[in-house]
């Protein structure tokens, strides 16, 4: 399985055959009971948002109880070139669907324009 996105404002799941499995919302796939159950990693370049937006959005984030969403093992976040770079691993497609769907208003209330992610399966992760 694979995860593309065709135009910015659909994120459709491929299988290997590159057939689409659905689309239903900007950040939402329809997956499989096997694809839910596997770990991703989530890149998103936001163009324009700097560190003061970026700590509003976390500050927003906190107050509605959304700082540690179930299913996000790791997040980080760096300054880059015109904005900022941030970077997830989700234990499935759908929890971060679950967690877009609280996200996206807070980037929109906080002027940030919400970017399209790079989904892609996390082979491996080591600690240390």
């Amino acid at each position: 399985m694979r995860i593309s996105v065709e135009r910015p404002e659909l994120l459709t799941q491929v299988n290997e055959n590159g057939r689409a499995r659905g689309v239903s919302s900007p950040y939402q796939a329809q997956i499989t009971k096997e694809d839910a159950m596997e770990k991703i990693i989530v890149v998103f370049e936001v163009k324009g948002m700097f560190k003061p937006q970026y700590a509003q959005v976390m500050k927003d984030l906190d107050q509605s109880g959304l700082t540690a969403p179930d299913g996000r093992r790791n997040h980080f976040a760096s300054d880059a070139e015109g904005g900022m770079v941030v970077v997830d691993v989700w234990d499935s497609p759908a929890q971060l669907e679950r967690f877009a769907g609280s996200l996206m208003p807070i980037l929109v209330k906080n002027g940030v324009q919400p970017p399209v992610p790079k989904i892609h399966p996390l082979l491996n992760a080591v600690a240390g």
